[in-house]
């Protein structure tokens, strides 16, 4: 698949997408390569994410699955 760079036109629609102020989106996705829009959320999504805090969702998500034997 094909990277591209971000454009500011795709800011402004993964803003109003999620929500959230379309400057704030392309500060944290300007100049980042990406192959499709997905990685692009990913980028926004993590931004806003306290350090770390990330991998402490999935291990609390992990440790409220059931085992099945």
């Amino acid at each position: 698949m094909e990277s591209r760079i971000a454009t500011h036109a795709e800011a402004v629609v993964l803003a109003k997408s999620l929500n959230v102020q379309t400057e704030l989106v392309w500060q944290i996705i300007q100049g980042l390569r990406y192959s499709n829009t997905a990685e692009l959320e990913r980028a926004v999504h993590d931004a806003f994410l306290p350090h770390g805090k990330h991998a402490h969702s999935q291990q609390q998500h992990n440790a409220h699955e059931v085992e099945t034997p």
